[in-house]
């Protein structure tokens, strides 16, 4: 029996808890929700390792290498929800990437809007109300009554969609992030330097910098590409603009940085991203 199979007996969704066990360095072919109830690991998540406690949890994205060692000295449970994209709607069933879940009919979650990628981060249930999906979720699959299938289904959503409102909140409730945020949107052509924000902010530029990239998880720099190439294809999905009026528009003077810049975000050029969409 392989692996994935073992993982999937039934249906394509899991919910099954763990305790006093490390994970070795792994990667897998469905998507995994991870929420630490007990205890304490030192999680690696692409190289990176970082201390997670209870009421920590992290989402795992196809393909994405991470593992983690547990405290000894401390009882640790974690509670692993692994599914396939299917589980959820048919027509996801060559979905391999979180952003394109969340933007599902049944999700509706714009990952335009967002700053950082939900997949292969780990986050903190404040109030605790991923933890009570999460429980409800392992106790129906571990009693698997009648139409248990159609309630973890219902789960799921629900719980995705409680992720996603703590991201979007957390991205929105710091004042200095969304000012940051206003002012490039105000001047995407021509966008202010950090260093002009935080004079006109009266921070240190090493304090707004350390702050930005550790509340939004990029540098400002990498966040300006990205919200330029969000704006240009806001124009190229709306509008009938040339490329390179586009390109110019979202303050790209030099075509070849516009062209290089977007396919590496969107994996193809402009020209065929609108064919695409239209």
């Amino acid at each position: 029996m392989t692996a994935e199979k073992r993982y999937f007996e039934k249906h394509d969704i899991n919910i099954r808890e763990y305790r006093d066990v490390d994970a070795k360095t792994h990667k897998h072919e469905f998507f995994e929700i991870a929420y630490i109830t007990d205890g304490e690991i030192l999680h690696t998540l692409n190289g990176n390792t970082k201390m997670l406690k209870k009421g920590n949890f992290y989402i795992i994205d196809y393909d994405t290498e991470h593992s983690y060692v547990t405290n000894k000295n401390i009882p640790f449970r974690i509670i692993n929800v692994i599914f396939k994209p299917k589980f959820m709607d048919n027509t996801l069933v060559n979905c391999r990437s979180f952003n394109t879940l969340i933007e599902h009919y049944l999700i509706k979650f714009n990952k335009n809007s967002l700053s950082v990628n939900p997949a292969n981060m780990e986050f903190f249930d404040d109030d605790g109300s991923v933890r009570r999906i999460v429980d409800q979720m392992l106790d129906e699959n571990t009693l698997s009554q009648p139409g248990y299938v159609e309630v973890l289904r219902s789960y799921l959503i629900a719980l995705i969609i409680t992720i996603m409102r703590k991201i979007v909140q957390s991205e929105t409730t710091d004042d200095i992030i969304t000012h940051i945020y206003d002012v490039v949107d105000r001047s995407i052509s021509n966008p202010p330097s950090l260093n002009e924000i935080a004079q006109d902010l009266n921070y240190s530029p090493y304090y707004l910098s350390s702050k930005f990239k550790k509340l939004t998880g990029i540098g400002y720099r990498d966040y300006l590409t990205k919200r330029k190439i969000q704006e240009s294809i806001r124009l190229l999905a709306n509008t009938d603009k040339t490329i390179s009026d586009i390109a110019e528009l979202v303050g790209y003077k030099d075509m070849n940085s516009f062209y290089l810049s977007f396919k590496k975000i969107n994996g193809v050029s402009p020209a065929v991203y609108r064919k695409k969409i239209k």
